[in-house]
């Protein structure tokens, strides 16, 4: 018990460290190649998050379209290669996308932000910032393989000493602890008034989750699908992500009470998934 408990700190700790090299490294070479901050965000109730038009007339859609096409697949309790296949296709043919409408569609203002942005990163420019970046994606990435590694290693541990299903584990701990560099960055954004990468990672990870993650998961190995995820915990992700589009509609803010919302929306989830396997 001792060491799996261990492993689960050591695990969230690679996971946050490893999403704050790897977000500072990707955005330090987005911006260095002149991409906004959107498009950035897109690789709270700490205060009311701005909502762009190009989230609830794009990228919202994409995240809903990722989640029931997610549930299509799923609902013969498989998802094969071909499936995951499908699924990778769409998170490049988004990510292009998304990085051609960025560059595309920037507004004036936001142009001339991005044309006077200094070329610096890490306290370095030029070639020196680009290769202090591209090693700060290296080694962030590198933490968060070894973090979920930890993590998955430890909760699986402590569950089977606990008696407690696999797939608890996975809604619950695992889930929480690959979700903390998404929720750092995101309230670290939300504090400083970035809300445009606060928003844009929330919905972007949302999508990199269903079609990158279990694309490539499934390409490597086709993946089992237990009948009640499909009959219960993917219905609650699918009124989450629809609950979402509502709010971010009205006066295109997600203010402190609809926050509120969304998070009462999850604590009810965790409660009955929690009752569920009691």
């Amino acid at each position: 018990m001792l060491v799996d408990s261990l492993l689960i700190l050591a695990g969230f700790a690679l996971l946050l460290g490893g999403g704050e090299g790897l977000v500072r490294g990707a955005s330090g070479i987005a911006l260095l190649a002149r991409v906004p901050p959107p498009v950035v965000g897109l690789t709270a109730l700490v205060r009311p998050l701005r909502i762009l038009g190009n989230t609830v007339r794009f990228e919202w859609p994409v995240m809903m379209l990722a989640a029931v096409l997610l549930h299509l697949l799923a609902r013969d309790l498989l998802v094969d290669r071909l499936e995951s296949g499908l699924l990778f296709v769409c998170m490049v043919a988004f990510t292009t996308y998304a990085v051609w409408l960025g560059r595309e569609g920037v507004a004036p203002v936001e142009q001339q932000e991005l044309a006077g942005l200094t070329t610096a990163s890490f306290g370095r420019s030029g070639r020196a910032a680009v290769g202090l970046n591209v090693a700060a994606v290296a080694v962030g990435t590198g933490l968060l393989g070894a973090g979920s590694t930890a993590l998955v290693q430890g909760a699986v541990g402590v569950a089977s000493l606990l008696g407690v299903p696999d797939t608890v584990v996975g809604l619950t701990i695992v889930a929480a602890g690959t979700s903390a560099p998404e929720l750092v960055t995101s309230l670290v954004a939300a504090r400083r008034g970035q809300d445009d990468i606060a928003v844009g990672n929330i919905v972007g990870s949302n999508i990199f989750n269903v079609l990158g993650i279990v694309g490539v998961a499934g390409l490597i190995r086709p993946l089992p699908v237990p009948r009640e995820i499909i009959v219960w915990d993917d219905l609650w992700m699918l009124g989450g992500s629809a609950l979402l589009f509502p709010l971010m509609k009205t006066d295109m803010t997600i203010n402190r009470v609809e926050g509120a919302l969304l998070l009462a929306w999850f604590a009810t989830y965790m409660a009955l998934l929690i009752h569920r396997f009691a």
